[in-house]
């Protein structure tokens, strides 16, 4: 119990003996085999043991209540770890991307593109990438001698290994 508490206590104990045996001329007795107390003394050690007993209740239950708090805190941040952990697990699977180009071109290539840019006028560009995810909206176009730029712009819904891209 800190010190404070035990000041406060007695000096209340002390004042409530004070007014119900000055005042109100009250009485009491306290008798145990190691000692015996009558009068204010007794009042006094009634209500001190009345008092301590209260306050160590309300903080046995303030305790508890922070103890709880802290554990919900704890579930409520571990959710969050879990989630997380699950969200960088789809970042890290791989994705793969496979079909077919219909009717097949000679020399000619598939460009998987989650980006675009503009070409500056001296000729520079940049991109940058993260874990690339169906979410994402990429396309893919078909480049080569005999393609006019085909493309199929992908969606989230779309099966990544039955794409069917058609150069006509």
């Amino acid at each position: 119990m800190p010190l404070a508490a035990i000041a406060a206590l007695c000096g209340l104990s002390l004042g409530a003996a004070f007014v119900l045996f000055k005042f109100l001329q009250s009485t009491a007795s306290v008798t145990k085999p190691e000692y015996q107390l009558g009068g204010a003394a007794a009042g006094f050690v009634v209500i001190l043991g009345v008092l301590s007993f209260t306050y160590m209740k309300v903080s046995d239950k303030q305790s508890a209540d922070a103890l709880k708090s802290a554990n919900q805190q704890i579930q409520d941040l571990q959710a969050k770890l879990q989630n997380a952990e699950q969200r960088l697990k789809t970042f890290e699977a791989p994705v793969t991307y496979a079909g077919s180009v219909s009717p097949s071109l000679q020399d000619a290539y598939v460009v998987f593109a989650i980006a675009e840019a503009k070409v500056q006028q001296d000729g520079r560009f940049a991109f940058k990438t993260h874990s690339i995810q169906p979410a994402d909206l990429p396309s893919i176009y078909v480049i080569g001698p005999q393609s006019h730029t085909p493309y199929k712009q992908l969606f989230p819904e779309d099966k990544t290994t039955e794409l069917t891209i058609s150069t006509h």
